[in-house]
This record gives C-alpha cells, structure tokens and sequence, in this order.
C-alpha cells in the first residue's frame, strides 16, 4: 500500500506543478506579455508547487505514525 501512496503524491505533485507553472505564465502573459513578468510569476508557481509537495508529505508522514 506504501508505493501506492508514493505513486499518488509524485503524480499529484507533477500535475499541480505543471498547473502552477501554467498558471504563472499565462497570468503574467496576459499583465505584461513583453516583460520579464511571465517568468517570474512561473518561477513563483513553481516554488509554490514544491512548498505544497513538501507541505503534503509532512502532513502524509505524520498520519502514518
């Protein structure tokens, strides 16, 4: 059951991460289409994405015990 529940975080976390990254991109795309904006605000998603993944596992490791 443990590899089960690996394999749902790892998919969860590429999937919100991809999102995130889109996400950023297309809002600031659409802020300053011309400018640095677009990157950084992907950037921003994405360190996001990685704070929630780690967030998730603290919180999976602490119900298993």
């Amino acid at each position: 059951m443990k590899p089960f529940k690996m394999y749902i975080m790892v998919t969860q976390f590429i999937i919100e991460l991809i999102i995130l990254i889109l996400l950023g991109y297309f809002i600031g795309n659409k802020i300053d289409p011309k400018g640095l904006l677009p990157g950084i605000l992907a950037a921003i998603g994405a360190m996001m994405g990685i704070i929630w993944f780690i967030i998730n596992v603290i919180k999976l490791g602490e119900k298993n015990e």
